[in-house]
């Protein structure tokens, strides 16, 4: 079956990283996925430069067979984007997408977008540009929880409305095209998590991190950073009290990394002795498989308060709810929407301070005072999170086996039934289809004599004609030139000043059969050049003209050099 979507990676090889983000943990699951669950015969990736198909399934699936073929072709490639329907990109940047779909046809195909976070003001910015790029509603920007689509909406209704109070009369009426916002969660390969919290694997795996056996073992997995994660303390304080109530041994694993190895474990470690001094801390290399393969058998609860506003969906509380662990997680964002209250888990008040109070800053980040994560990390500063509520979660599972065997078989069956990655792509295929029928059904969204590309971003040639006093162009006359010109074309080739920008021009045979026709007739209109070789292009036959004439293997007829008016004359 033909069809699906061509996903954009540009010169991304999707190689396996050491310490990765979550958005590229989310983007490489979600592309194996679309390949192992898509209703489509092959899948296409759209690349800025020449790439290896092999290399690129080996990157994704390393030594597992790949489902269906794996092809590339060039972003620029509209026809076999066009023959898909849809273009799809792990991100939410998709202005200039449709910058350059618009040079082709507005209708060609659907633009999908996947919006990983909000909280940097550069990705709220170009989130944004859709208002004012054309990106149509048969486009769309996937949210991964409801919260984030409210959020969505709502920045791009006030920048739309804002754009209509300056440039749209008071009383008339403004359009607002903007693309879908479809709610669809991440995924996981719920089989494969289904049985790693297994009790028959409890005792090697506790002894492989040296975990006494009878302790109650809380578990977080991510990258360990109070900048764009989570501040510690309230699970460090709710670990703490969890102990003091239930008299039991308690550790806490915390599997991930540090972006400073040395400085912020050092940190972490002391946060760890003020606020949790009798509670055991672990932290271990989430980079290695054998530690991945373990946390889950050798814990008994996922615990992450997560507290930062870049985070928006939070994957490992699904790998948790998988593996059949309950969890114990922040009523935050993405965690509001994928953890099941009082049945898969616990979700713990939070509290944020007011409207108003954090102006300075936001302003200091958009001056380039701050960075982005001092920036986040000051607003998770003064994010709360009830460490109460939390130790009165961890007690309740804690002294009541069944209660947490409960939990885990309920978040265990909400993950296969919710998360797992065919029941996240059946959405995705159902959003490209009902997409296709949207655009089909456009007819005359156009406003007339509207731009066909970016005007800030427009062919240069094109924008800064005015500024040369001619434009090469069929009329042109070409000649040889009357003085001796140095070299042959291989030499002027290969010079290393003109080699520089060679890709956009033809061959040096080229370049010698032009001089050729050229002197052979005195002089050659550019049309009559291009009827010579019609296997050329005629954007790199004129750009080659352009440059022969810049280096002097061509003259051409001069203008009359024309006088400006000037305001003294």
């Amino acid at each position: 079956m033909a069809g699906g979507c061509a996903i954009y990676i540009g010169d991304n090889p999707m190689q396996q990283r050491t310490n990765p983000f979550g958005k590229d943990i989310a983007n490489r699951g979600m592309f194996r996925a679309l390949i192992e669950h898509g209703p489509w015969d092959d899948q296409l990736f759209l690349v800025h430069n020449r790439a290896d198909d092999a290399a690129l399934a080996g990157n994704l699936f390393g030594d597992a067979p790949v489902p269906k073929p794996v092809r590339t072709t060039s972003v620029f490639n509209h026809g076999e984007i066009a023959a898909r329907g849809t273009l799809f990109r792990g991100q939410s940047k998709l202005a200039d997408l449709g910058w350059l779909r618009r040079e082709a046809d507005d209708r060609a195909y659907s633009l999908v977008g996947l919006l990983h976070s909000l909280g940097p003001q550069a990705m709220r910015a170009y989130t944004a540009e859709v208002v004012t790029s054309p990106v149509e509603p048969w486009d769309a920007i996937v949210c991964t929880s409801p919260t984030v689509e409210r959020h969505l909406r709502a920045l791009l209704e006030e920048t739309s409305d804002y754009l209509a109070s300056r440039l749209v009369e008071p009383g008339s009426r403004h359009r607002r095209p903007l693309p879908r916002l479809p709610v669809i969660p991440l995924g996981v390969d719920a089989p494969a998590l289904a049985d790693r919290a297994d009790r028959g694997r409890r005792a090697e795996a506790r002894a492989a991190f040296g975990v006494a056996g009878d302790a109650f073992v809380l578990l977080w997995l991510g990258r360990l950073s109070f900048y764009e994660k989570a501040y510690p303390q309230a699970m460090f304080a709710a670990a703490e009290e969890t102990a003091r109530r239930t008299g039991r041994k308690v550790e806490f694993l915390m599997a991930g990394w540090f972006p400073d190895p040395e400085r912020d474990r050092r940190i972490w470690a002391e946060a760890a002795a003020l606020y949790a001094p009798s509670v055991t801390v672990r932290f271990l290399n989430g980079n290695d498989p054998a530690v991945l393969d373990r946390i889950w058998a050798a814990s008994d609860v996922f615990v992450s308060l997560v507290d930062n506003i870049q985070e928006t969906f939070g994957i490992t509380p699904i790998e948790a709810m998988a593996a059949g662990l309950p969890v114990v997680v922040s009523d935050w964002d993405g965690y509001r929407y994928t953890v099941r209250h009082g049945v898969t888990g616990f979700r713990i008040p939070t509290l944020i301070a007011p409207d108003g109070t954090g102006g300075l800053i936001a302003n200091r980040h958009a001056l380039g005072m701050d960075s982005y994560q001092h920036y986040v990390a000051q607003v998770a500063a003064h994010v709360a999170v009830s460490v109460q509520a939390t130790a009165d979660a961890l007690c309740a599972l804690a002294g009541n086996e069944d209660l947490a065997r409960r939990m885990g078989e309920a978040a265990r069956e909400h993950a296969r039934a919710t998360f797992d990655w065919p029941v996240v792509v059946a959405q995705y295929a159902a959003l490209f289809d009902e997409l296709a029928a949207i655009r089909r059904s456009a007819d005359g969204h156009e406003t007339a004599g509207a731009a066909r590309s970016n005007p800030v971003r427009s062919d240069p040639f094109g924008a800064f004609a005015g500024f040369a006093s001619g434009v090469l162009g069929a009329a042109t006359v070409f000649r040889a030139p009357s003085r001796t010109v140095p070299g042959d074309a291989e030499r002027h080739h290969r010079a290393a000043l003109n080699n520089v920008t060679a890709v956009w021009r033809l061959t040096p045979q080229a370049t010698d059969r032009i001089r050729a026709m050229v002197a052979e007739r005195g002089g050659l209109r550019g049309d009559e050049i291009a009827a010579a070789l019609p296997g050329v292009p005629g954007d790199v036959l004129a750009r080659h003209l352009a440059w022969m004439c810049k280096v002097g293997l061509l003259d051409w007829d001069l203008p009359p050099i024309m006088e400006l008016d000037r305001p003294d004359s």
